[in-house]
């Protein structure tokens, strides 16, 4: 167990080089790992009625908590890891980074802004008239237009898919118009 926990902190160290400040390198395919200490726990397994059955088993493990930028080396990671004794993938949580979230709202926001413009103009044209948006609310709240954006993709890295959880991004808008 040991070994194994010294292998993979190295092979995690060697996966997020830093700069002299201690912030991961721009190209760094682990931007952060942290490592728990280890526990041990031991039982007799038991049969439903409490009889004891067997000899005394043992357990230990690490908790590893690594962020990966790179979904090419997360699969080879797992790769490596389905393979190596007394390792094993407990779950795999999905995250956006902020840039990505920064961006997708973005576009959600834009995405809003044009729904809410072409609903105003499909009202204003059975009346026969045209409208001007004349205030934006910059508050967002669930009762106002909203669009969603999902952000999905699914990679196949040596014979292992790797499929991202579904990331929705939800961005309302309050407009007034004034009709022409």
């Amino acid at each position: 167990m040991t070994t194994t926990s010294k292998q993979l902190q190295t092979l995690f160290k060697g996966l997020s080089p830093k700069t002299y400040s201690g912030v991961a390198t721009s190209d760094a395919p682990i931007t952060k790992f942290s490592i728990s200490h280890m526990a041990t726990k031991s039982w007799i397994p038991e049969e439903k009625d409490g009889k004891p059955v067997g000899s005394r088993l043992h357990q230990a493990y690490i908790h590893f908590e690594v962020i990966f930028c790179d979904l090419a080396m997360l699969a080879d990671v797992a790769v490596v890891l389905s393979t190596t004794p007394n390792a094993e993938i407990d779950r795999v949580d999905w995250r956006l980074t902020d840039i990505t979230k920064q961006n997708l709202g973005t576009e959600a926001r834009k995405a809003a802004l044009r729904d809410a413009i072409q609903r105003a103009g499909d009202y204003a044209m059975v009346v026969g008239r045209n409208v001007v948006a004349t205030e934006i609310d910059k508050e967002y709240s669930s009762t106002s237009a909203r669009t969603m954006q999902t952000a999905r993709v699914a990679t196949r890295f040596n014979g292992l898919s790797v499929e991202p959880q579904d990331v929705e991004l939800h961005a309302s808008i309050t407009l007034k118009f004034v009709a022409e």
